[in-house]
């Protein structure tokens, strides 16, 4: 029962994840209760993309496709740079600044793969760019978030960097595990268990990061739809320029490498930084949610006819 109950949730992923958004801000005691389990769901969400990476494909995509470096090289050093020339015109305030270069320094969201696998795009393309990101993360996060800000942190660059080791490491070896005790027929023929337990705990991810919205959405409505205006526009942004500037590489490769700099991993960091997370860098990382979870349902019409053309 528990079996087809996670098959059903699967093979509707997209609608359930769209609307467990809006379910967190529309019950904030229960966003409120079950925030203490966001690492939890974090951790979760990593292993299970860990378990169900072919490994052997993401490794010989990244051995072999010059595109895969041009992208990643792109989205995990270029796009932050953006984002400081941006800063130095901008000048935005030292939390908000915190959340956007957390963004520019994430890797693509953990789903990205099945969700380019959904709009129709390189899946392999984009499970190579996820994998060699979170390889990388970990340096680069700290690293350029220390050489770009100019803020005191609750915790020390190193101690970042320490975490968000540890967090994708543990990820990498729980995944390990699975797929050990399962066997690769095993593991295969539950795609759709996967499916299931993908989305619960995307669902819990989602209300968990509305802990503080509906209460700011109520004092200050104007800048919250200002913040969930921004955060749409940079997940669009990033995507469309992301496709232009690589179009010449063919169209699946460009909107694939737009859609993994667009939907981007902030909850590593987030999740990482723990208490140290300052209020309004919570709020943008939350709001920030609204486009990657809406944006599939939105795009698929438009991803059909780009590579139609």
């Amino acid at each position: 029962m528990a079996v087809q109950l996670l098959a059903w949730v699967g093979a509707r992923g997209a609608w359930i994840l769209a609307a467990s958004i809006f379910v967190g801000l529309a019950l904030p005691q229960l966003a409120e209760l079950v925030r203490p389990l966001f690492p939890v769901s974090v951790f979760c969400l990593l292993t299970i993309a860990m378990v169900r990476i072919d490994t052997g494909d993401a490794l010989k995509e990244a051995r072999t496709s010059r595109s895969m470096i041009l992208g990643i090289a792109w989205a995990m050093l270029a796009v932050p740079v953006l984002f400081w020339i941006a800063f130095s015109i901008a000048k935005p305030g030292p939390e908000y600044a915190l959340a956007l270069i957390l963004l520019a320094t994430a890797p693509s969201t953990v789903s990205s793969p099945a969700m380019s696998q959904l709009l129709g795009l390189n899946g392999t393309l984009s499970l190579a760019v996820l994998l060699l990101g979170m390889i990388i993360t970990p340096l680069t996060v700290p690293a350029l978030t220390e050489f770009i800000l100019d803020i005191e942190l609750d915790i020390t660059i190193g101690q970042l960097a320490l975490r968000l080791a540890f967090l994708i490491g543990g990820a990498a070896i729980a995944a390990w595990a699975v797929r050990r005790l399962l066997g690769d027929a095993r593991r295969v023929s539950s795609d759709l268990v996967f499916d299931g337990l993908n989305v619960a705990f995307m669902v819990l991810f989602a209300v968990a990061a509305m802990d503080g919205v509906a209460d700011a959405l109520w004092r200050d409505p104007r800048t919250i739809l200002g913040l969930t205006g921004a955060a749409f526009a940079l997940n669009l942004g990033l995507l469309a320029l992301t496709a232009a500037i690589f179009w010449r590489l063919g169209a699946s490769t460009a909107l694939t490498l737009g859609f993994s700099a667009g939907n981007r991993n902030m909850a590593l960091a987030i999740s990482a930084l723990a208490t140290a997370v300052p209020p309004d860098t919570w709020i943008f990382f939350a709001l920030v949610q609204f486009p990657i979870y809406i944006t599939p349902l939105l795009l698929r019409p438009v991803m059909r006819r780009l590579l139609a053309t």
